[in-house]
């Protein structure tokens, strides 16, 4: 991928935003997980699961992801990111799958709070508020990235791009910070912001 591309499509949830100390630092205070646990959302998922269930971890998320949120930082190299496509005038457009509220517990505003994040990492020196989209479904932001005509979309799911409906048209990088998924031969696959930088501006 070269900066030719005009457009780039990128996820927001642990594609931008690390959640890695938000969910550890919540989960402890909450006493859902031993302070030992590995500051990796990943390793306090699986403690959660394990030691409360399935109820107190989407309860968990809805925090995390509504009023916890503050706790969560950029991956290092994103908002740089950002400042290189605009100084080379490639277009950055933000498509995230977020419902309003959260799927159990409190009904906090989730995009709300999203917003209130990009608001104050400086991400959004470097591109648009009217370039933010959340999208109710996957196949709704598939949608978006389509009309957004975006020439690539980086992500964390792989099933995003194994959707049916995913734009053929659109190139995709899974974006792998755990690198989790050492075996993708679907499409490119970066392990950082940093990879990922260097595959647009070489």
């Amino acid at each position: 991928m070269k900066a030719s591309a005009r457009i780039v499509g990128v996820d927001l949830d642990n594609t931008i935003i690390c959640y890695d100390n938000a969910f550890h630092r919540a989960a402890v205070e909450r006493g859902l997980i031993d302070a030992a646990t590995p500051v990796a959302k990943t390793a306090v998922k699986k403690a959660v699961l394990e030691n409360a269930g399935n109820r107190e971890w989407t309860e968990l998320q809805g925090f995390v992801y509504g009023p916890g949120i503050d706790a969560a930082s950029a991956y290092p190299g994103a908002i740089e990111f950002f400042g290189k496509c605009a100084t080379f005038e490639v277009r950055t457009v933000i498509i995230s799958h977020k419902t309003q509220h959260a799927a159990a517990g409190p009904r906090y505003d989730l995009r709300e709070a999203a917003m209130a994040w990009l608001n104050t990492s400086g991400l959004l020196d470097f591109t648009d508020k009217s370039g933010v989209t959340f999208a109710d479904t996957r196949t709704a932001k598939l949608e978006a990235v389509r009309a957004a005509a975006c020439h690539a979309l980086i992500d964390d799911l792989p099933e995003v791009f194994h959707d049916p409906a995913y734009p053929g048209e659109t190139e995709f990088i899974l974006f792998d910070p755990d690198r989790a998924r050492l075996d993708w031969t679907a499409t490119q696959r970066a392990s950082s912001w940093a990879d990922v930088s260097s595959r647009f501006f070489p």
